[in-house]
């Protein structure tokens, strides 16, 4: 007897975690195919967590075919010797080609590439793995022993001998990797999602962090100073400036003198030097400004201090300091 399940549907519950599958599961049911609703068996197998659905195809519906230890647990199996078993546990699924003939279908033959209890009533009959947790290397070594050349596994190489037949594997309606995927996509789509939404707000943090550095630097005030210095040194050297501005922008710094002090000096200008400056990555430009020939000439004959004024400009802005040079 195998258990039937209502709807194939209910597979997708079946794929657990390889701990908690130690023996394979087989579950049976029925459904239609074909214009006519040809009725077909349809069979849920879980091994080590590994599950996939296989249709009835190849026409092996008795005991030869995986073990449903769903079917035979284990208080039931004490003492029950391997025929027992096997007729009872065995099932119609057939996840892998194999060879019906006398010398592959002995308990000996069964039982020789399978540790513990046999988790299938046959010897695999090909060269590659079902994808139910098993490993080829396990029985083409059993194949081998029998006089089987393991790199033509098929019809012919299985019915070279008188009396044997080679049954492909039943086919599979849903794959471990459709099966693996219904489980994990959900969340694979939520994940996609999330990083594009991370993807966006990084972009938006982007332009966050530039519009603030933009507003910062916007909100930089143009300030200037000057060195202290004596008129002479001044006059001879030019007067030392140090701008603070936004980066890479550029300053006119302009010295100059009152009108009074500049009729004393007998200067047609107030003006007595210029000089443009840009600043750096930190906003920040010094700058020497010499004075104008004239200009020089009277500070240097000055007999007092001279009081200047120190403008600076940039774009629409301006700063101003004042400073006197000692004598």
């Amino acid at each position: 007897m195998k258990k039937s399940l209502g709807a194939l549907a209910a597979a997708a519950t079946l794929v657990v975690p390889a701990a908690a599958a130690a023996h394979p599961s087989v579950y049976e049911s029925k459904g239609y195919t074909g214009a006519d609703r040809k009725e077909q068996t349809r069979y849920v197998v879980s091994n080590h967590g590994f599950t996939t659905v296989l249709r009835e195809t190849n026409g092996l519906t008795d005991a030869r075919g995986v073990v449903g230890y769903n079917l035979i647990p284990g208080d039931w199996r004490a003492g029950k010797d391997f025929a027992t078993i096997m007729a009872t546990g065995g099932t119609g699924a057939q996840a892998h080609a194999t060879c019906l003939t006398p010398k592959l279908e002995t308990e000996e033959a069964i039982r020789s590439w399978q540790e513990g209890d046999p988790f299938y009533n046959y010897v695999p009959f090909q060269a590659t793995s079902a994808g139910l947790e098993d490993d080829p290397a396990t029985w083409l070594p059993t194949l081998q022993a029998n006089g089987y050349d393991i790199t033509k596994l098929g019809r012919a190489e299985c019915e070279k001998d008188a009396g044997a037949t080679y049954v492909p594997a039943d086919e599979t309606q849903t794959s471990i990797a459709s099966m693996a995927s219904g489980s994990t996509k959900p969340l694979e789509d939520k994940l996609a999602a999330a990083t594009a939404e991370n993807t966006t707000l990084a972009g938006e943090l982007t332009t966050v962090k530039s519009q603030l550095a933009a507003a910062q630097a916007a909100a930089t005030p143009l300030k200037v100073s000057v060195a202290s210095a004596k008129a002479r040194t001044v006059a001879r050297r030019g007067a030392k400036v140090t701008v603070t501005a936004q980066p890479a922008k550029r300053v006119k710094v302009t010295v100059s003198v009152s009108e009074g002090l500049a009729r004393t000096l007998k200067l047609r200008s107030t003006v007595l030097g210029t000089k443009t400056v840009t600043t750096a990555a930190d906003g920040t430009a010094t700058a020497t400004v010499k004075l104008r020939k004239a200009a020089a000439k009277a500070v240097r004959a000055l007999k007092k201090s001279v009081s200047v004024t120190i403008q600076a400009t940039s774009d629409d802005r301006f700063a101003t300091a004042k400073h006197k040079f000692t004598r």
